[in-house]
């Protein structure tokens, strides 16, 4: 299945209100194609000011994105889907799919995976397991997988989990319930941020155990990222640079050494 993502689906999320028309998918021609009108309830296309809702199993429980962008302000998988759902882009060209409002991925017990591109730019909730073979960019959001998490052929594809940082309280989140699987995962810490002693971050409630440390932002002088919980821990601090310590210690023995000859001096007849 993996050869029909010739090309790159870039799914994006946010929270925003929720006032357009609901239109529900009902699979009357079973292609499991979103771009056929017959699919939808409404017999037209979802557009950008439409809450879209799947309250059934799409065929195969496959869902194609084919021949352009489609963009929608809301996506909901309801308890109703029982099997696990992927969503394959195919064809050429860039294929993408925007959703400017919330996301949610209700069926207990189900899975949702993703053979394509995720740009997370508002919080989410996984009610299920989340499986991707692509890249994942959360931002400065909070993202919740009620189930497992697993990034798969990381080394083949070079997929990678993308934090960004742009202060102590606005970093994003990856938040699991059940197992995180990293291994061969590159996880990159992107954003403004430059630093300040004894902040920490806790990138996740599990751990990213195999995965290595890509970029990291670039701190003020005399800073430095101590990463020795990263992979057990999910947690990234900043300490201030060895050589810092070094110079603060070797400047406080030249004071005191100062101040011992000159308290001599002083006491001399």
């Amino acid at each position: 299945m993996k050869n029909l993502c010739s090309a790159a689906l870039a799914l994006t999320f946010s929270i925003g209100a929720s006032t357009g028309a609901t239109i529900t998918w009902n699979a009357a021609d079973t292609s499991s194609a979103w771009n056929v009108e017959a699919n939808w309830s409404s017999v037209t296309l979802p557009s950008s000011e439409d809450d879209v809702v799947f309250d059934s199993t799409p065929d195969s429980a496959l869902l194609y994105i084919q021949g352009g962008d489609a963009t929608i302000r809301s996506l909901s998988f309801m308890e109703n889907v029982n099997s696990p759902i992927s969503i394959y882009p195919i064809g050429e060209g860039g294929t993408s799919l925007s959703v400017s409002g919330n996301m949610s991925f209700s069926p207990t017990g189900g899975a949702l995976t993703l053979y394509n591109t995720l740009h997370v730019t508002g919080d989410s909730i996984w009610n299920g397991d989340f499986n991707l073979y692509s890249n994942v960019n959360i931002g400065t959001n909070t993202v919740t997988i009620a189930g497992n998490s697993a990034f798969f052929d990381a080394a083949e594809t070079g997929a990678a989990l993308s934090f960004t940082i742009n202060s102590a309280s606005e970093y994003g989140r990856f938040l699991v319930d059940g197992v995180t699987t990293t291994a061969t995962m590159r996880i990159n810490i992107l954003g403004s941020y430059a630093g300040a002693k004894d902040d920490v971050f806790y990138l996740t409630n599990s751990d990213f155990s195999g995965a290595a440390l890509g970029d990291l932002p670039t701190l003020s002088l005399g800073l430095s990222w101590d990463t020795s919980l990263f992979e057990a821990n999910g947690v990234l601090s900043v300490v201030p640079e060895e050589k810092t310590w070094a110079l603060v210690a070797l400047s406080l023995t030249a004071m005191v050494v100062f101040r011992r000859r000159r308290d001599g001096q002083a006491r001399r007849p």
